[in-house]
């Protein structure tokens, strides 16, 4: 979930990426054979080709037609331009002569967010691009409820980042996506527990509980979801296990140790290990530790020589880090 809002980000780069494409598929089928007195474009400098309108950074809201207009640049010929935008914005074809107008189409449900568009233009040294101009898309009614996914966050780490991704309810779209909107405010009620930035994005910093409050518009609904920054720990019946004297390659009574997940959120532990003079196994490996749940470890001691025997007995989790570690200790000793 970490990277929610900038998988958010990437599938509108690419979606960018394929009208992109599309459009340049189409300019290259539909224009007619190069003009060999046509002057090509330089290859370095300005684009050749400017959006002049609307302007950068526009606001813009769902259901409209927006009217855009593409500037060529003074002695830079071209046999058709058209425009690349991200999904679902649509716009109107490809043209072969100027004036370059063009009108792009906000679909009604488009959800709230920064989109981007460019014009692509076809001429005698090949495909030339605008730079791209960003539209802040919002919409113009109140959402009737805010719903968060996930509703409650419980951290397994300090310094996890949990994203949040926010839906709105409106009369016309039960459930639109609504995070990327710049209506959209997040505020943590107490960030020396939890965090949160302009994107929805909560990283866990002390122990404690928090609530991050959503809120749309200044004075619209609001939304809260309970934030717990206790990790999931692990507490152990015995720090070390000592077995004492035992006869070289003979095997003393395996010692149990029990292991107990002391956090709110379960815990997957992926591996025991211990060396070979210590033989081990266990049933703590076989699935998810509930919260509050135990489970147990046998550790044995077959010493390979004589004399003092050191070994660890290391516990790896998918949370808690570094991996909690138990000495186990021995003496070996000759047969008489």
């Amino acid at each position: 979930m970490r990277d929610a809002n900038n998988a958010s980000k990437a599938k509108n780069s690419i979606e960018m990426a394929a009208a992109l494409l599309a459009i340049a598929a189409l300019l290259a089928l539909g224009a007619a054979a190069p003009d060999a007195s046509a002057q090509s474009q330089p290859a370095a400098g300005p684009p050749a080709l400017r959006i002049v309108s609307p302007a950068d950074g526009a606001l813009v809201h769902p259901g409209e037609t927006l009217p855009v207009t593409v500037q060529a640049t003074p002695g830079v010929n071209f046999q058709a331009i058209g425009l690349g935008a991200a999904a679902p914005l649509q716009s109107s074809h490809a043209r072969t002569f100027a004036p370059w107008n063009f009108t792009l189409q906000i679909p009604k449900n488009t959800p709230p967010g920064i989109y981007h568009f460019t014009a692509l233009g076809r001429g005698a040294a090949g495909l030339s691009g605008s730079a791209p101009v960003a539209l802040q898309i919002e919409r113009r009614d109140m959402p009737l409820a805010l719903l968060a996914q996930p509703a409650r966050i419980d951290f397994e780490s300090f310094g996890e980042e949990i994203p949040l991704v926010v839906h709105g309810a409106f009369s016309d779209a039960p459930s639109l996506d609504i995070t990327r909107s710049s209506l959209l405010l997040f505020r943590s009620e107490n960030p020396a527990v939890a965090a949160v930035d302009s994107r929805g994005v909560v990283t866990a910093v002390h122990p404690g509980t928090t609530v991050i409050d959503i809120r749309y518009g200044a004075s619209g609904k609001i939304l809260r979801v309970p934030v717990s920054t206790e990790p999931t720990t692990l507490v152990l019946s015995s720090e070390s296990v000592a077995f004492g004297s035992q006869a070289v390659g003979s095997s003393a009574p395996a010692r149990t140790l029990t292991i107990r997940n002391s956090g709110q959120a379960s815990l997957v532990i992926t591996g025991v290990e211990t060396g070979e003079e210590f033989p081990v196994s266990d049933d703590c490996t076989q699935g998810p530790l509930p919260a509050g749940g135990s489970c147990s470890i046998h550790v044995g001691f077959v010493p390979a020589g004589a004399g003092a025997r050191v070994g660890r007995l290391r516990i790896e989790t998918l949370a808690v880090t570094p991996a909690t570690e138990i000495l186990l200790t021995g003496q070996g000793s000759s047969a008489r």
